[in-house]
């Protein structure tokens, strides 16, 4: 098993600066680190500390720091149902490429978590990770308020240890990782929540999603649990009508929330609309007529002087 004392240094040289060790089984650092929550933004920790860090215990794993100081983004995946852990990889794969680098856990558990380069500076909760809610994915780094560490060598709480697919940071440069973008991040969260999230809310009753209810219901939505929501409006609307408002409606509220239009476009031409096509008997140039239109009416309502409450059908 790689341990600390073996690995930091070679990680250290390979651009991951920011390690610590970790109690062996547990998830939780070594009791000889004090203050580590500060390494998430601070320079990295001294070579003579990590040296001393080294002697204090055997078999003690390495925790990577993510956040700006390493310029790491971690997804975070606990789907373990086949179907969603496939369509959350194509998902992936799409919307922010290929990574060498994954991590798995408990042994036979298909759970992971996906390195990648970049610090977005969203930082939409002020917790050490973010919880993209309703769904099973976090997002480690992203952010100067969103942080936290993940073991990468060591022993898994079930005693099995923590393996790479193929590479690991031991063979992969920080610097060769692939660079994520604020815009990419966030239409790859709209698609999870849309395809992949639970339903709106606990407790929330579909029944009253409708047009007069819309506003109320995105209002006290997070941005991450909105693609639920518009994902249940959509399946109203072609209950019930309405298309065109629809579309408004939702780009409105994602211009709001500060996605760019092309993000806007992205979500709503590839894992929203494209499910509703055929009910709503529209040809592609017609609702891919409609999809620009509205976008680009909620996007000069808003930065060009017109109405900044959210709700074009006021």
């Amino acid at each position: 098993m790689i341990d600390f004392a073996q690995a930091w240094e070679p990680l250290r040289k390979n651009g991951y600066e920011s390690t610590i060790p970790i109690a062996p089984g547990a998830k939780k650092p070594l009791g000889c680190v004090s203050d580590h929550n500060q390494l998430y933004t601070k320079e990295p920790p001294e070579i003579e500390i990590c040296e001393a860090w080294a002697r204090q215990g055997r078999r003690a794993g390495v925790g990577f720091m993510a956040g700006p100081a390493n310029s790491l983004l971690v997804i975070d995946s606990d789907y373990k149902h086949p179907a969603k852990v496939s369509r959350y990889l194509e998902l992936r794969e799409e919307f922010l490429g290929h990574t060498p680098l994954v991590v798995r856990g408990e042994f036979g558990v298909p759970k992971e978590k996906a390195f990648y380069a970049g610090a977005t500076g969203r930082a939409a909760f002020n917790d050490t990770k973010i919880n993209i809610h309703h769904t099973e994915i976090d997002v480690f780094g992203d952010g100067p308020l969103a942080w936290g560490y993940l073991i990468g060598f060591g022993l898994h709480l079930s005693g099995s240890e923590y393996h790479w697919e193929r590479f690991s940071p031991l063979d992969i440069p920080r610097d060769e990782l692939p660079e994520i973008t604020g815009d990419q991040l966030n239409t790859f969260l709209i698609a999870i929540a849309s395809e992949l999230g639970e339903a709106p809310r606990a407790g929330t009753n579909t029944s009253v999603l409708t047009a007069s209810g819309w506003k109320e219901q995105r209002e006290s939505s997070t941005p991450a649990e909105l693609g639920s929501l518009w994902r249940a409006q959509a399946a109203l609307v072609v209950k019930e009508g309405g298309r065109h408002m629809w579309m408004l409606e939702t780009a409105a509220s994602m211009v709001r929330h500060g996605f760019l239009p092309s993000t806007i476009y992205c979500f709503m031409q590839h894992h929203l609309l494209r499910h509703w096509t055929s009910a709503w008997n529209s040809s592609s140039a017609e609702y891919e007529r409609e999809l620009v239109e509205a976008i680009e009416s909620a996007t000069n309502k808003f930065f060009r002087g017109g109405s900044t409450n959210g709700d074009l059908a006021a």
